[in-house]
C-alpha cells in the first residue's frame, strides 16, 4: 500500500473516537515507523497522552507495561515533537503526575520515587496498580513486535494490548514485520485483536522522496542507490548521513573522484547491511575488496570442494559490479570502506587517498590527450598540419612525467618527420629533466617494431652509464667501510675494467687509497666467496696497471700499492722501446 493511502488510514484511525488497534506491517526498512511518527505529528487526536515503545530485546510483559508508562508524553507538549525523549526526566515527570492525581501530591511518596532508576523493574515503590491506572486513554505505539526477547510471548503482548484497548480505552498501533515473526501466535490471534491492518509497501519513488530532500546529496547518491535497487529506508538514511559527512570535507574534488567516492559509499553500505540477508545476489565486502583487474583468477585461486558452485556465484557478483561500472577496489576505496564500517571517516587518510587518485586521473587524462593528438595528426586529411603538430608538442610536454621512452618516441618521430627538430630535441631534454633517478633508461634500441630516435637512444645509454657508475661507486665505498655483501662484490667484479678505471680516477684522497688497498687485499682472501673476491682483486690490479702506464708519476703511485704491478709496467715500457 502506498504512502498516501497508508497515511489516510492512520489519520482515520486517529480521528476515530473509538478505542482501536491498528497494525502496520511491512518489510524491515520500508519506513513504517518513520511514516507513523511523521503522520501522528501532523494529526490531531482527542487523546491527550502518547507513548512509543520498541519491544526490541524486552523480556517480560512487566517491562512492556512499565515501558509504556515511562515513555508517555503529553501529545500537546514540546516533548511530543521530538524524535526521542530524556527517559530519566520523563520518568520522574510521569511519576510526579501519577502521584499528584492519585495520592493528592503526597510529598513523602514523591521523595521515595525521585531517586528511582530506570528501567521500571527497579522501582521498589511503584506498583503494577499505579502503572495500570496511568496507562489509560492514551495513544500507544508498540514497535518491533518481531524483535522482542525470546522470553516474551507474543500472545501475552497481544493480550496486554487488547486489555489496554478494551479496559483502559487506549488507541493502540502495532508496527511489525510479519514475515520475521517466529511461530503462529500473531497470525492466530490477530483476527481477535487487530481492528485495522495495513500492509505498507511504498513505491521506490515514495521511498526516495522520504529519504532525500532534492538537495545535492540526492544527486550524488540517488542514481547509484537505484542501480542497486535499494528500497530499504534505513539503509538510505545511513547512506545520506555518511554522504552528508563527506560534504563537510574541503578536498576540492574533481567530478570523477567525487563520483567514485559516492558510488563506493553506496556500494559498501549496501553490501555491509544486506549481504547476510541475500548472499545469493549481494556480494560481500570481502569479495569487493578482492575485485579488480584479473579478478577472476585472483578470486578463484583458492576454491575448496564447492569450487564450481562458488565460481558460478563469484561470476554473478562480478557481472553485477561490472554492470555498475565499478572497475576495481582501489586505494581511494580503502578509507571509504573503513568509514562505512566504523561509521565515520578519518579525514587525513581520505584526503591522502583523494590526492593520489586525482594524480592517477591527471596521468590518464594527459596520456589520452597525447594519444588523441597523435591520432588526429595521422588519421585526418583536412587539418592544419602546423596546428596539429603544435597540439602534439604541447600534449606531449604535459604527458612527459608519465611517458615511457616508447610513448614519447611517437611524438619525437612526428617532429622529426616534419623537420621540427628543435621541438623534438626539447621533448628529449625535458624527458631527462623529469624524475632523473626514477626512470628506467636501460631500454633496447628497438622494441615491438618501434625504433628509438638516435639522439634519444644515445642519451638513454649515457644515463644508464651514469646510473651504473653511481651504483659501482656506492659498492666501492661500502667495500672501504667493510659492509658490502657478496652480490655487490660480484656485480663490481663483472663490470668492464674501463668503467672501473673511470671510477678510480674519480675518487680522491683517503677514500681512493682505502678502496684500492681493500680490493687488492681480496686477491689473497679465502672462504666461501673466494672466487668472487679474487676476481675483484685481480680486476683492481688491471686498473692500476692501466693507470700506471699513463705517466711516470702514475707508475710511481702504483708502486706504493704493489711492487709487482709496478714491475709489470716497467717491463712493458721496455718492450715498447725495443
Amino acid at each position: 500500500m502506498s504512502v498516501t493511502h497508508t497515511k489516510k488510514i492512520i489519520k482515520d484511525f486517529l480521528n476515530s473516537s473509538s478505542p482501536e488497534i491498528l497494525a502496520i506491517k511491512g518489510p524491515w526498512g520500508s519506513g513504517k515507523t518513520h511514516l507513523w511518527k511523521s503522520t501522528i505529528k501532523e494529526s490531531s487526536c482527542d487523546l491527550e497522552h502518547y507513548a512509543y515503545l520498541s519491544l526490541f530485546g524486552l523480556r517480560s510483559i512487566k517491562e512492556v507495561r512499565y515501558g509504556i508508562f515511562q515513555n508517555t508524553v503529553n501529545s500537546r507538549s514540546a516533548e511530543f515533537a521530538l524524535d526521542s525523549i530524556d527517559s530519566q526526566k520523563q520518568l520522574f515527570k510521569n511519576i510526579s503526575g501519577l502521584f499528584s492525581s492519585t495520592l493528592g501530591k503526597s510529598r513523602k511518596l514523591l521523595t521515595l520515587s525521585k531517586d528511582a532508576k530506570v528501567p521500571f523493574i527497579k522501582l521498589d515503590g511503584l506498583t503494577d496498580t499505579f502503572v495500570n491506572v496511568a496507562n489509560h486513554k492514551k495513544i500507544i505505539c508498540v514497535d518491533d513486535l518481531e524483535r522482542c526477547g525470546k522470553e516474551l510471548n507474543i500472545r501475552e503482548v497481544l493480550g496486554l494490548l487488547c486489555q489496554l484497548k478494551e479496559e483502559r480505552q487506549c488507541k493502540v498501533v502495532i508496527i511489525l514485520n510479519e514475515d520475521a515473526i517466529a511461530g503462529d501466535d500473531y497470525l492466530f490471534f490477530k483476527e481477535k485483536v487487530v481492528d485495522r491492518e495495513v500492509n505498507f509497501k511504498p513505491t521506490i519513488e515514495e521511498i526516495y522522496d522520504i529519504a532525500f530532500d532534492g538537495d545535492r546529496i540526492e544527486g550524488l547518491v540517488k542514481n547509484h542507490a537505484i542501480s542497486l535497487k535499494i528500497n530499504n529506508l534505513r539503509t538510505l538514511f545511513r547512506i545520506k548521513r555518511m554522504a552528508t559527512e563527506l560534504e563537510g570535507f574541503d578536498f576540492n574534488f574533481n567530478e570523477t573522484v567525487e563520483q567514485e567516492i559516492y558510488q563506493s559509499l553506496v556500494l559498501f553500505t549496501w553490501s555491509e547491511i544486506h549481504h547476510h540477508h541475500d548472499p545469493e545476489n549481494i556480494p560481500s565486502i570481502q569479495f569487493i575488496e578482492r575485485y579488480g583487474v584479473n579478478s577472476m583468477s585472483r578470486l578463484f585461486g583458492n576454491l575448496g570442494e564447492n569450487g564450481s558452485e562458488e565460481k558460478t556465484q563469484y561470476k554473478k557478483y562480478e557481472n553485477l559490479l561490472s554492470s555498475l561500472g565499478y572497475e576495481f577496489f582501489g586505494d581511494i576505496d580503502k578509507p571509504v570502506l573503513q568509514g562505512v564500517l566504523q561509521g565515520y571517516f578519518e579525514r587525513d587518510k581520505l584526503q591522502e587517498a583523494i590526492m593520489k587518485r586525482k594524480q592517477e586521473i591527471s596521468k590518464h587524462e594527459y596520456l589520452v590527450a597525447q594519444k588523441k593528438a597523435l591520432r588526429n595528426l595521422h588519421s585526418e586529411f583536412d587539418i592544419s598540419v602546423d596546428e596539429a603538430l603544435d597540439t602534439v608538442y604541447q600534449t606531449s610536454l604535459a604527458a612527459i612525467p608519465y611517458n615511457l621512452p616508447y610513448d614519447l618516441q611517437a611524438s619525437i618521430a612526428a617532429m622529426r618527420y616534419f623537420e621540427r627538430n628543435k621541438e623534438a630535441d626539447h621533448l628529449i631534454d625535458e624527458y631527462f629533466n623529469h624524475s632523473r633517478e626514477q626512470r628506467d633508461f636501460d631500454v633496447p634500441k628497438k622494441y615491438n617494431g618501434v625504433s628509438l630516435d638516435d639522439v634519444f637512444y644515445e642519451k638513454c645509454r649515457d644515463r644508464v652509464g651514469e646510473k651504473n657508475n653511481k651504483n659501482l661507486v656506492s659498492i666501492l665505498t661500502e667495500i672501504a667501510d667493510g659492509v658490502v655483501l657478496p652480490d655487490g662484490i660480484e656485480k663490481l667484479a663483472d663490470s668492464p675494467v674501463c668503467e672501473l678505471v673511470n671510477i678510480v680516477r674519480g675518487l680522491k684522497g683517503v677514500e681512493q687509497r682505502a678502496i684500492i688497498l681493500e680490493c687488492l687485499e681480496m686477491r689473497r682472501e679465502g672462504g666461501p666467496h673466494k672466487e668472487v673476491l679474487q676476481k675483484l682483486g685481480n680486476a683492481m690490479e688491471e686498473v692500476l696497471f692501466i693507470i700506471g702506464q699513463e705517466s711516470p708519476h702514475h707508475a710511481l703511485v702504483v708502486r706504493s700499492y704493489d711492487q709487482e704491478i709496478y714491475e709489470r709496467i716497467q717491463d712493458k715500457n721496455i718492450q715498447e722501446k725495443t
